[in-house]
């Protein structure tokens, strides 16, 4: 009915090559800057586990991490903020690390 009218359907699959596990035309249209499916999974994944492992410290080291990543305070500065010597946030900081990734290789693996 369609050819009767002139047009023709055809579909992406058609006009690749004629290799079963070859799909060139839908290759060429895939947008090279955004993440597949499984890298969205994953990312979001991990994403999750940090904030679970995040969550799991103590609270002055969660202070820490979220003063220096997310405000953008120097080590200085938050010491200033929390009545401590720079050093001693150093010591937090790299303690809140350690922790995070011993909590993060149980959750993520190596």
């Amino acid at each position: 009915l369609l050819q009767a009218k002139g047009a023709v359907v055809l579909s992406l699959d058609d006009l690749g090559s004629n290799d079963e596990d070859s799909h060139p035309i839908l290759d060429a249209l895939a947008d090279r800057d955004q993440p597949t499916p499984l890298e969205t999974l994953v990312s979001e994944d991990a994403r999750q586990a940090l904030v679970n492992a995040i969550e799991r410290l103590p609270e002055r080291q969660q202070l820490v991490l979220t003063l220096y990543y997310f405000e953008e305070l120097t080590m200085k500065e938050i010491g200033v903020v929390l009545h401590v010597t720079e050093s001693r946030i150093c010591q937090l900081h790299a303690q809140a690390m350690i922790r995070l990734k011993a909590l993060l290789h149980t959750r993520l693996g190596p």
